[in-house]
């Protein structure tokens, strides 16, 4: 975007008359902007949050201490560090239009529980339990019952998406 349209854009977002919101040109405006917007959502931040929710699944529904769940941890781990990234990324760019909606609240408690989960599971693995004691952390009960939060989330996100 250039400088003029950002300015443009932030005048029209700063301004008191509703009236503008109701002509041709605004309205096709609007539109446009969000389709590129909703479009580039889905292109890019979706397909992470579907892979993001199968691992999810695969690491509750999978043995303890199976490579499955290893490998699923991992990965969900990593698009967990994406997704932190993009909520940076918009409260850097655009902090005021983004804490405006209550999706960017329930992406950041979204994002916070799927790390904390994904940083627990890592941590009742052996090596980091038995050896370094560090398991008591994030006990099993307690990893639960945040996934079962967790797993609302997930439904709203998925509302948001579609």
């Amino acid at each position: 975007m250039t400088e003029n349209g950002k300015n443009f854009l932030e005048a029209v977002e700063s301004t008191e008359n509703i009236g503008i919101f109701e002509t041709q040109t605004m309205v096709l405006i609007i539109e446009y902007l969000y389709k590129n917007f909703r479009n580039k959502k889905l292109s890019t931040e979706f397909p992470i949050f579907i892979i993001q929710t199968i691992t999810y699944f695969s690491v509750c529904l999978s043995k303890d201490n199976s490579v499955e769940k290893k490998i699923s941890t991992g990965i969900n781990f990593i698009f967990s560090l994406y997704t932190l990234y993009v909520i940076l990324r918009n409260l850097i760019t655009a902090p005021k239009s983004y804490l405006s909606s209550i999706h960017s609240y329930t992406e950041i408690l979204y994002c916070i529980l799927i790390l904390t989960v994904s940083c627990g599971t890592i941590l009742n693995y052996p090596y980091f339990k038995n050896i370094l004691g560090w398991g008591e952390i994030f006990s099993v009960m307690k990893l639960r019952v945040i996934e079962s939060f967790l797993s609302i989330l997930i439904l709203d996100r998925l509302f948001y998406y579609l």
